[in-house]
């Protein structure tokens, strides 16, 4: 899809993007971008699909609502999918839900919604909080990519760090959760969002770092 003012960077079809975020500065600003460019492009009939594993509907329409979008009419015209994670916090009944979204198509597949282009999985890392099992967490991961690359979907994983700035080392080599560590090695952008050295000033919340692209660090405005 092409760049817009919105983001600073191309969301490509088929490639997985990184969030990561910590708790002085979050990523509400930029995933809502996110979110908001896709739905603003030019229709290319294909839908949008978060999964909040925060179980937060009305936050994300407060938040999309900001940059005037309605999720509840882009839902009604078929654009945009809010789903909450399955509740039993079970990577099988995860794999289901997404394996129904976005089906592996064929000449005989008929399908009532729109194919999917951009899929958002906002907070997996909480299931790995709540101790569900990393072997079961990395293998859904790489499925889910997998399913995407296959269907040519775009995939956004937000990971929600709980220590300070820099306490993720983007060196794998140095990282000790392997679920970070395995998105690290799948992610084709990584963007990390980090609070200003000066404090919160104004509408300007953080800053955000880019790997393996042309966004070099600087201030983005918060929504």
């Amino acid at each position: 899809m092409s760049g817009t003012p919105l983001l600073p960077f191309e969301l490509a079809d088929s490639e997985l993007l990184l969030v990561s975020d910590h708790l002085q500065a979050k990523a509400d600003f930029l995933l809502v971008r996110i979110v908001a460019q896709r739905l603003k492009s030019p229709p290319d009939s294909r839908r949008t699909v978060l999964v909040s594993f925060h179980h937060d509907t009305a936050r994300w329409n407060a938040l999309a609502a900001r940059t005037g979008v309605s999720l509840k009419v882009q839902a009604e015209e078929g654009n945009f999918t809010l789903l909450d994670a399955p509740p039993e916090a079970s990577p099988i009944a995860l794999w289901n839900l997404i394996e129904h979204h976005i089906p592996i198509l064929s000449e005989n597949t008929v399908i009532s919604l729109k194919p999917v282009g951009l899929l958002l999985l906002d907070g997996l890392n909480f299931w790995d909080w709540i101790g569900v099992p990393l072997v079961e967490m990395k293998r859904v991961l790489r499925a889910i990519h997998a399913r995407c690359i296959a269907a040519n979907v775009a995939l956004v994983v937000t990971y929600h760090s709980v220590g300070g700035p820099g306490s993720e080392p983007r060196d794998l080599s140095n990282h000790q959760d392997p679920l970070y560590r395995l998105l690290l090695e799948l992610n084709a952008t990584h963007v990390e969002v980090l609070p200003l050295a000066s404090g919160k000033s104004g509408a300007v919340s953080g800053e955000a770092s880019q790997d393996h692209g042309q966004f070099n660090t600087g201030c983005l405005t918060a929504m």
